[in-house]
């Protein structure tokens, strides 16, 4: 495990709504995975398909804006730090 991934699981563990994110990211990455395994998609498994991945970008979207605010959080904390020396 990485620096960055032992970071998330530590962000996971102090944020609820960051934590339910990231289940459900991967649970639609499974869900994507076995619709993409079928030999020929109907209509109606692209159109699941196409709903997935938006609901996927949207999550990913809310997870990175999470971390930069836990980031933005760390930093000016920093610097409040550094500046009281």
């Amino acid at each position: 495990m990485g620096n960055g991934d032992k970071f998330l699981e530590k962000l996971i563990k102090e944020n609820e709504e960051l934590a339910q994110l990231v289940k459900e990211h991967r649970s639609l990455d499974q869900k994507i995975a076995k619709i993409e395994k079928r030999n020929n998609l109907t209509m109606t498994d692209e159109m699941a398909r196409r709903s997935l991945k938006k609901k996927k970008l949207s999550d990913r979207d809310r997870i990175a804006a999470i971390l930069s605010d836990y980031r933005k959080k760390i930093f000016d904390q920093a610097l409040s730090l550094s500046g009281s020396n």
